[in-house]
């Protein structure tokens, strides 16, 4: 079954220049298609490329733990937001790239008021730098054990 969430990232990825950053505000089913979907290729493009990746999530299903280890050692920065929202975020920051999902239910399989855009306006592109900027502020980082 096709995956519009991961061919936009897709896109967007190899859109991205070496050395990019990835920031990621999503829910457990979608980070899980990311690494999973027959049609992704998000882990060659990260390493390929070395794109830096931050995942900001919710614990909110039995495989957000595996799904967030994989994250880890694939490189990736996690942050455990306190409660969801419904609100999510894909970004890229070299070319600037942004794919919003304005409406993404708990429990949904789908997601709603959607757009994504290869030229965000620089305002539009400062209030999502400036979302992120804030969700990292909160101590919710976990890291790699070994």
């Amino acid at each position: 079954m096709e995956s519009v969430y991961v061919n936009v990232v897709n896109k967007m990825l190899r859109c991205a220049r070496e050395g990019s950053g990835l920031s990621i505000k999503e829910n457990s089913v979608s980070l899980n298609k990311l690494l999973h979907h027959p049609d992704s290729y998000f882990e060659d493009i990260i390493k390929e490329k070395n794109i830096e990746v931050k995942v900001f999530t919710w614990v909110d299903g039995e495989n957000t733990y595996e799904t967030l280890d994989k994250f880890l050692r694939i490189g990736a920065k996690i942050f455990i937001l306190p409660e969801y929202d419904q609100e999510h975020y894909t970004i890229i920051d070299n070319p600037k790239q942004v794919w919003v999902e304005g409406r993404h239910k708990k429990k949904g399989k789908y997601a709603y008021n959607c757009m994504y855009t290869p030229q965000p306006y620089d305002k539009i592109w400062q209030a999502i730098l400036k979302h992120f900027s804030q969700l990292e502020a909160i101590p919710y980082e976990i890291k790699l054990s070994v």
